[in-house]
């Protein structure tokens, strides 16, 4: 059966609509490209969130020098760091990761460092080779 223009009518409607494999390759293209760009900002988010617990420790590091200057020493592994709330940090918040786990206090330190504090990482589960570890970041 021709239409108007002599072209068979099964190859031409005059629809403009999309068929459903047009449909399917538009969206498995879209699926890809969500992929790749997808793994690449977790890559992003994941090294964010390390860097923020560095920051994190830092500032803890910091608070342990202030009361060493106030008392004489470095707070005890069974004072812990809870001791510096109040005084010398806002919140137990600054104590945590960005995981939201507390940090790890060991006293001493390796290597004749005083202390050291250690965060599980991503993980979140520690002895493993993501973990982060204060006496690394002060190298």
């Amino acid at each position: 059966m021709k239409n108007k223009r002599g072209m068979l009518s099964r190859f031409y409607t005059g629809n403009k609509g999309m068929t459903l494999i047009e449909i399917l390759i538009v969206v498995t293209i879209i699926g890809i490209v969500m992929t790749v760009v997808g793994a690449g900002v977790m890559k992003k988010f994941r090294q964010a969130r390390m860097q923020t617990s560095r920051l994190a420790m830092q500032q803890v590091a910091s608070a342990i020098t202030a009361y060493q200057l106030d008392h004489g020493k470095i707070p005890s592994a069974s004072e812990g760091l809870k001791v510096l709330v109040g005084d010398y940090l806002d919140s137990d918040k600054n104590l945590q990761d960005s995981w939201g786990h507390d940090f790890h206090y060991e006293v001493p330190g390796p290597k004749g460092q005083p202390f050291e504090m250690i965060s599980d990482g991503p993980d979140e589960q520690g002895g493993t080779d993501d973990d982060i570890k204060y006496s690394d970041i002060k190298q």
